[in-house]
């Protein structure tokens, strides 16, 4: 969900992202469709779909500080920035909790606004990957396969005596959301390969397509798992079969995208899924205090206050909301001769 500026747009991406952003504010109000099959594909694949497009832009940049920074004002500042508001905001008539300073200082760590729990996975996965990418880029893509089966493994195992042994007694003290950091690597490394192969960028024929998402359908229902709940580090039964429905899911809402390449209103809310996943969660709160409707007039009732909200938070809020940059980054370099040129 990261807001990067660019000089041009891939449309489709922003297709994509709106597509899984609207399934989120979906989520949260209605929860499922009611299809079993159909909710566990969708559970094993939306989330780490965020990842994979993460992947598809990651630089690792001239420097672990430069990257920093960057993922400091991209995912950092407005994770802190939506812990606080609007949430904090539009709740405290409704929340005794916001009447103690207390609950407003460690907002950011136990944070109401819980879906925020995908920017610190995000934050911790894309740390992770760049140390991973430093370390093993001269490396085959077997020693890289290797490499992310046996962490993701040891993650997989720890998780489940973490949740027995730990949780089980006591409150959490090392957060889901690094867990699930760590097993959304492979995710960042699928769309490194298929960046590096050109996969995206290549033309494939009706044919090549036809039998691609026959295999990748048949593949992402017959591997999709229950169990599976990232914001919490649960990543199924049989964790391998997870990867295998989620890669091909994605891999057909990738293929469907780039066909249909735009829709405005799914596409305006998927270049700022930043705004709508830091907002959403706090209108619907209001809404329910307000009056019990149905959970899918809540829905549509969210997706109407969506654009509104992206043009009042990008145009007041900019530097909060990954649209500028408020941590500049200055080269060593230009920093000494910046001190020199001042002697």
């Amino acid at each position: 969900m990261e807001q990067a500026p660019q000089k041009k747009r891939i449309e489709y991406i922003d297709l994509m992202k709106g597509v899984c952003i609207i399934y989120v504010v979906f989520h949260h109000t209605v929860f499922l469709f009611g299809i079993d099959i159909v909710d566990k594909v969708v559970f094993n694949f939306f989330m780490p779909l965020y990842f994979f497009i993460a992947g598809i832009f990651f630089k690792p940049l001239s420097c672990f500080k430069e990257f920093l920074i960057h993922k400091t004002n991209r995912i950092l500042i407005p994770y802190f920035f939506f812990s606080w508001v609007p949430y904090c905001a539009l709740s405290f008539l409704f929340t005794t909790n916001f009447t103690n300073p207390l609950f407003w200082l460690l907002a950011p760590i136990h944070t109401n606004n819980g879906v925020l729990w995908f920017l610190k996975s995000l934050f911790f996965a894309q740390i992770l990957y760049y140390f991973f990418e430093k370390a093993t880029r001269n490396k085959s893509i077997l020693t890289h396969v290797i490499i992310l089966a046996i962490i993701t493994l040891i993650n997989y195992y720890v998780c489940g005596l973490y949740e027995e042994y730990v949780l089980s007694t006591r409150r959490s003290i090392i957060e889901h959301a690094f867990f699930t950091a760590v097993m959304m690597l492979p995710y960042l490394y699928a769309a490194h390969l298929t960046k590096i192969y050109g996969l995206l960028q290549k033309e494939w024929s009706r044919k090549q397509l036809g039998v691609f998402l026959i295999l990748a359908i048949a593949c992402a229902f017959l591997f999709a798992q229950k169990n599976v709940s990232l914001n919490v580090a649960r990543f199924g039964d049989i964790y391998p079969f997870t990867y295998i429905s989620a890669l091909s899911s994605i891999g057909v809402v990738i293929i469907l995208c780039k066909k249909i390449k735009r829709l405005p209103f799914v596409s305006y809310l998927g270049r700022y899924s930043l705004i709508v996943l830091g907002t959403h969660y706090a209108y619907l709160t209001i809404l329910r205090k307000i009056y019990d409707f149905p959970e899918y007039i809540n829905f549509i009732i969210l997706l109407v206050l969506m654009p509104p909200t992206i043009w009042l938070f990008k145009t007041i809020f900019p530097y909060f909301t990954a649209q500028k940059d408020l941590i500049k980054y200055r080269p060593k370099d230009v920093v000494e001769e910046s001190k020199s040129s001042e002697k």
